[in-house]
Formats: structure tokens, sequence, C-alpha cells
């Protein structure tokens, strides 16, 4: 067998040798035996196979646990000119360049760890044009996650995922030829498995919307304005994950990764220009913002003090004047009284 290749063990691990760039701007390198466990979500190296190895140096020299990789591609040649079939891992605010035998061996192992990570992106959408489920969201009752269908314009139920009952025009456009504010791929923490999953996110001037790839024309899940509170960098990074951050809304938060930090804060300011624009709320009861009202008096009277004058009003800028009421008489005052008096014998007597 050959360990230069990445091959597959009998407990289903991807295994092979790897040589370590010790330094992003050196060709200096160490070579390792490298062993990826998809069920302890783990990538770790040795200095020889383990099986070469006496028992008490069967240990591994380093580790990565796969659920903090935020992407593995290519080395371009003209990052590293010198060396070919090299590729990065970056995980944790790190990076970590890898040279393989072969290009052959390279794409082995970039699909590996792409597959393990779940960051992988589909070349086309494997969905079935006629079935009516385009996709679904999750929602959690009693405690139990339940998958919701989306339907697509074809059924009778025509609504997408959406934060809210907002009308969707680029609904059937494919998300690259949107027009957007900005759009590309990010990495997305799921809202119950919390597992990550690379994303292409469109911000137009209605929505935040993702879907699973470029070319596909249904989102996954479409944010309404309206629904997002705020946007902001991530402060506690979920899973020690970088380049994060967060959208608010008003049902949950969404947790997003970028490649770089210049990208984060690209796409705060994106969807901070979204937010900002919402359709301001129509106010019941009349058109006066409550600032635009003077309600305050420019004359108050002691109680049975009244004279024949007016109280005058500023209301948007112009006066309305209301005249006070006569002065109350001695007479009406007592037949008032009086009134009242009987309508407490009669309470008393009914009793």
């Amino acid at each position: 067998m050959d360990n230069n290749m990445p091959y597959q063990d009998k407990q289903g691990r991807t295994c092979g040798f790897l040589n370590i760039l010790e330094k992003e701007s050196t060709t200096n390198s160490k070579r390792r035996y490298f062993v990826l466990e998809p069920r302890d979500e783990m990538l770790k190296y040795y200095l020889d196979n383990p099986n070469n190895l006496a028992t008490d140096q069967q240990y591994p020299c380093g580790e990565i646990s796969t659920t903090v990789i935020s992407k593995v591609s290519e080395v371009s040649k003209k990052q590293k000119p010198k060396l070919n079939s090299c590729f990065v891992i970056n995980h944790a605010g790190k990076a970590l360049y890898l040279q393989a035998e072969s290009a052959e061996d390279m794409t082995g192992w970039v699909y590996a760890l792409n597959n393990v990570s779940k960051i992988t992106v589909p070349v086309e959408d494997r969905k079935n044009p006629n079935d009516p489920e385009a996709g679904y969201k999750t929602e959690i009752a009693g405690g139990v996650p339940i998958k919701i269908p989306i339907r697509n314009e074809n059924s009778n139920d025509s609504g997408a995922s959406s934060e809210s009952e907002e009308s969707m025009e680029n609904i059937k456009t494919v998300a690259a030829s949107q027009t957007a504010i900005k759009k590309g791929y990010c990495v997305k923490q799921g809202g119950v498995r919390k597992n990550w999953k690379r994303r292409y996110f469109v911000v137009n001037d209605k929505s935040l919307a993702y879907y699973s790839n470029e070319q596909s024309d249904e989102p996954l899940r479409l944010i309404s304005r309206n629904d997002i509170t705020d946007v902001r960098k991530a402060t506690a990074s979920p899973g020690v994950r970088d380049n994060l951050f967060e959208v608010i809304t008003t049902k949950r938060t969404f947790y997003i990764q970028c490649d770089t930090p210049e990208d984060v804060q690209d796409w705060v300011t994106a969807i901070e220009k979204l937010r900002d624009s919402k359709t301001p709320q129509r106010k019941s009861g009349g058109n006066f913002e409550p600032s635009e009202v003077d309600l305050s008096v420019t004359k108050v009277f002691p109680q049975n003090k009244w004279k024949d004058t007016t109280v005058t009003y500023a209301v948007d800028s112009q006066e309305v004047a209301i005249v006070s009421p006569p002065p109350e008489t001695a007479e009406s005052g007592l037949k008032r009284q009086g009134s009242r008096l009987r309508r407490t014998f009669q309470r008393v007597r009914s009793k």
C-alpha cells in the first residue's frame, strides 16, 4: 500500500503522508503522517505511521478539530511559486500550509477535509425541479426539531422560508445573477444541530437571503429587513471560530463566518445598510408624530376662576383657539349637588 496517497483504512479514516511547511514564507517542511478521523471530528498527525512506531510513541504530534476548520483550499503558484501541490487549512484564526506528493493527492485531501468539516459547496443544484419542496426550515416544538417544507410557486403554498411575510422579487433568479448590495459565500452555523455549512448569501434592498450555492434560485431562508434588529462582529466565538459576525433578528441570532476580517467588515456594513432602510411603521390615530404636536397650555386658571378668554394650542405650527367654558354659577352648582344626593338616597333605600 502506498502511504503517500490518502487512503481509507478499515476504520473509515483517511490516512497518508504530508509535508508541514514550518512558515508561510519558507520552503522548509517536516514530513508527518496524517489521520483524518470523521467520527471523532479530528485531524491528527504523527511522526510516522502509528503501526510502525513503538507503543510508547504512538501518540500524535498535533491535532486539529474539524469543527473549527473554516476553509480548505489550494494554494496558488503566486503564493508558493517554488512549491507544487500545496493547500492550506484555515482553522481558529490560524493557517496550516501542507504539501502533498502530487496534485492528485492534494485534491484527495482537500475533498476529504471539506467533506468532513461540512463546508462543501455543491457544483450544481441537485434538487429535482419537479419536486414542490425546494428546502425546509427547522422549528422546535416541545423540545423536538421539526422540518417544515418550503414550497415553490408551483405548489399551493408559495411561501419561502422567511422571517416575515414579505414578497420576494428575486425568488426565481439565480443567486449569483441577482442585483444586490453584497453577495458571496460564507460559513453559517445551523440553528439546531450547530454544524457549520458553507452558503451563498445575498443582501439586497429588502432582505438577507442564503442559498445552497450560487446557481440556486430557491433561498433556503430569507430574512426581511424589518426583522433584523442588529448586526455586529461576534464578541463570543462559538466553537473557537475566527472572523465571525452575528445577525440578530426577532426570532434568533445567526452566526456567520467569513474568510478574512476585511470580509467581516464588508458584510456588517452591507447588512447595516439593509437594516437602516426599514419601512417606517404607520401609526394609528392620525398622521402627527409626537414631536410635531405641542399641547402646552398658554394659560392656566385656578378652579372656579375661569375668565372669558381663549386657550391657545400649537398644533403642527398652526394656532388653534379653544374658547374656555363659562364660569359655573352658584345655582347650577347646587342643582348638580342635589341630583347626586337624590341618586345616593335612592341606592340606599333599594338595599
